[in-house]
């Protein structure tokens, strides 16, 4: 099992960002893969815009495994839940926020089955 990285060496990791502007709910989200391959983890960036009226957002994934597990942290609440890979896919992550402007930060992990 590889150490656990703290939020600011997992961010200088991160390689490539790609950014899905969502008009229709004025919220912004980044997912970028940090090397590694596709299905196995990333991060989730999500913007609420000054001008937004809406609480909350769900953010499909795409790139995943639907069979899998995924570990995902939020790192601005400290929090850390295990979600299947069905559910990021199909429902989403629900990301609420009740400030404006502000914004979240995601890592997700494959857990893989031993």
């Amino acid at each position: 099992m590889s150490p656990k990285l703290s939020r600011e060496d997992r961010s200088a990791r991160i390689s490539s960002v790609r950014k899905q502007n969502h008009e229709d709910s004025l919220y912004d989200r980044q997912r970028s893969q940090d090397g590694r391959r596709l299905d196995r983890g990333g991060i989730i960036l999500a913007f609420r815009r000054p001008q937004s009226p809406f609480l909350s957002a769900s953010f499909r994934l795409g790139g995943i495994d639907a069979s899998a597990s995924y570990r995902v942290e939020d790192a601005d609440a400290g929090t850390t839940t295990v979600l299947g890979g069905r559910e990021l896919t199909g429902s989403g992550l629900r990301v609420a926020m009740d400030k404006r402007p502000d914004s979240r930060l995601f890592f997700y992990t494959r857990v893989d089955s031993m």
